[in-house]
């Protein structure tokens, strides 16, 4: 017998990143829901034959954050938790080695 349930809306807002990188290096932010307000978070995709060195911030934490990826590895790097707001300005630079 189910005496309750409690239903959580999911919500999530993908955002373009802006930045210089090479072509092969995805990025885009995502502000995603939690229950005491949005966490911004950055994925960043190396699709290239060599390894990227990336920074990522963020209009809301300007603090930059340096990533290196292998070809063919990706990674989400949280920039802010639980913000009020859901939307966020990422930036991604990398270069190749």
């Amino acid at each position: 017998m189910v005496i309750g349930a409690v239903s959580v809306a999911l919500a999530a807002y993908d955002i373009e990143a802006g930045g210089s990188r090479p072509a092969c290096v995805r990025a885009a932010g995502e502000a995603r829901y939690r229950v005491v307000g949005y966490d911004h978070l950055v994925r960043v995709e190396n699709t290239c034959d060599r390894r990227a060195r990336c920074e990522v911030w963020t209009d809301v934490n300007t603090t930059r954050v340096a990533v290196a990826l292998a070809p063919t590895q990706s990674t989400e790097v949280v920039t802010f938790s639980e913000s009020p707001a859901r939307t966020f300005r990422p930036t991604v630079e990398c270069t190749l080695d």
